[in-house]
């Protein structure tokens, strides 16, 4: 039976978090001793790694166009298509590009267009944009990846999004895609983005790393790029 969580608008269901995956979690998420005994369980039994740098020396603006080129093409593509975004961004601020049809994706375009649109009407760089989130994250703030997503006209976010917080903006993220989900899975735990956060925060944990960890282990170090995100960058920006 569904209810009201008090202090936010969203419906949610006892157990939503679990059982309907497609639902957002609601901000209100209480993790029980079992959801932290099954995500130390899970965090113990992956390896550590890092994809931490693939997106070293690029702006926010030209992190950004990388990330939303990034997809489940085989790597000769999407560094093309990547590679061709950046050279259409050229050294501008996304703040400053208008229209854009750079990529081969109706989404990508659209999320990106959305985005330069809502920084040019509020008048800010990328670069102010960003630091703004990461200014919140450090005061201790779960929710600017949301900031994002609804900037970039996509509520419910999307793994491309997911990335560019995890990996660039360094901010609370989970990217969820389906080698990660069959990790929760295996273990009982949320598939949900804001749920993951909720309940690595609660047990001490830093999400990013739970979430790389977790993608890396889906393929059991075969891939070094198992979620997209083996990007060298071919153009210098500056933070």
């Amino acid at each position: 039976m569904s209810k009201k969580c008090e202090g936010c608008t969203w419906l949610w269901h006892p157990d939503c978090h679990r059982r309907h995956p497609s639902d957002p979690a609601c901000r209100h998420f209480r993790p029980s001793k079992d959801d932290l005994r099954r995500l130390k369980a899970l965090d113990q039994a992956l390896p550590n790694t890092s994809v931490e740098g693939w997106l070293g020396g690029l702006s926010y603006s030209q992190a950004f166009v990388v990330c939303i080129g990034a997809g489940p093409w085989k790597e000769g593509r999407r560094k093309k298509i990547q590679q061709m975004a950046l050279d259409k961004l050229d050294s501008r601020d996304l703040s400053q590009v208008g229209q854009i049809d750079w990529y081969p994706l109706t989404w990508q375009n659209k999320m990106s267009s959305t985005l330069a649109l809502h920084l040019a009407n509020a008048e800010k760089s990328m670069e102010e944009f960003c630091w703004d989130l990461i200014v919140e994250s450090k005061a201790g703030s779960l929710w600017q990846r949301q900031r994002l997503y609804d900037a970039c006209g996509s509520s419910h976010g999307a793994k491309v999004l997911s990335l560019f917080c995890r990996d660039c903006l360094k901010i609370p993220s989970f990217p969820i895609d389906r080698h990660v989900k069959r990790q929760l899975e295996a273990f009982e735990l949320p598939i949900n983005e804001t749920a993951m956060v909720i309940l690595c925060n609660v047990a001490g944990l830093d999400p990013r790393r739970v979430a790389i960890k977790a993608v890396q282990a889906a393929f059991d170090g075969k891939s070094i790029n198992p979620d997209w995100s083996s990007y060298n960058a071919q153009v210098s920006g500056s933070r």
